[in-house]
């Protein structure tokens, strides 16, 4: 996948992951508080964050809940609002 430039495929993230030995993203729960704290110091409604960020709105809801979402969520995520893993 590598020599192509296209991404691994969803399935092998979390294998990617266990054989790399590092997180490829942060935690859900680490990235739901960092997601609310910004949001509520901005002063954005959720619906609105959800948008900007590509995501549902109750995948947002789940995230900010520390609720477990997938690995390409939250490397979606990360990167889109630049955080490092």
């Amino acid at each position: 996948w590598e020599a192509r430039g296209a991404p691994p495929h969803p399935r092998a993230l979390p294998g990617l992951e266990r054989y790399l030995g590092y997180p490829l993203a942060p935690t859900s729960a680490e990235l739901g508080e960092r997601i609310r704290a910004w949001r509520e110091a901005q002063g954005l409604r959720p619906k609105t964050v959800a948008q900007q960020l590509g995501i549902a709105p109750n995948t947002l809801a789940k995230l900010e809940a520390g609720d477990e979402v997938t690995l390409r969520v939250r490397m979606a995520v990360a990167a889109a609002l630049d955080v490092p893993s």
